[in-house]
């Protein structure tokens, strides 16, 4: 079975203007992977070429394999030439409904 097409489950989906030269993209990424998975180093390192420490992506995770998809928040760590691309869970926690 062919791994599908990783580069079309990343799409930025903005660009934030920080400062003159300094931006922020956000991502969304869908994928049938659990967020452990995700989190690996590694996983985003097919997105190299995309990525900069301090993006942000907003991970669907196990689309299609459980009822509930778990969604996750990332930003980028590190990207490095060569190596893994490391990301950081920046999720908040859960709140309780009063």
């Amino acid at each position: 079975m062919a791994l599908p097409d990783l580069n079309r489950s990343l799409v930025r989906t903005v660009t934030v203007p920080i400062a003159p030269g300094v931006k922020i993209n956000h991502y969304a990424y869908g994928t049938t992977a659990a967020a452990a998975a995700v989190l690996t180093a590694g996983h985003f390192n097919f997105a190299r070429g995309y990525l900069k420490p301090g993006d942000r992506i907003t991970v669907f995770t196990e689309v299609g394999v459980v009822a509930n998809s778990v969604n996750i928040d990332l930003k980028v760590a590190t990207v490095p030439a060569t190596g893994n691309v490391t990301v950081t869970d920046i999720t908040p926690a859960p709140t309780s409904e009063s």
